[in-house]
């Protein structure tokens, strides 16, 4: 048994299999990379950046329509 640095065992692990993360999750077993346990760490989800996101969209938005009104410009 292999257990990735820094993982968290909580259950017992098959022999010849490797481990990681927190808490651990078999990725190996008999050598084979299991299908399912990828780590791509590039592609993590970044909720803060997709609500900086939305919220950007939604001023230009609100700024296109200030701007599509009759009225004079507040800014």
């Amino acid at each position: 048994m292999k257990i990735g640095a820094n993982s968290v065992v909580l259950k017992n692990v098959a022999a010849n299999s490797t481990v990681i993360g927190v808490p651990a999750r078999v990725i190996k077993t008999q050598g084979e990379r299991l299908p399912d346990a990828t780590m791509d760490h590039s592609n993590l989800p970044d909720p803060v950046s997709d609500r900086l996101f939305a919220l950007e969209q939604e001023l230009i938005e609100l700024r296109k329509k200030l701007e599509n009104q009759d009225s004079p410009r507040l800014f």
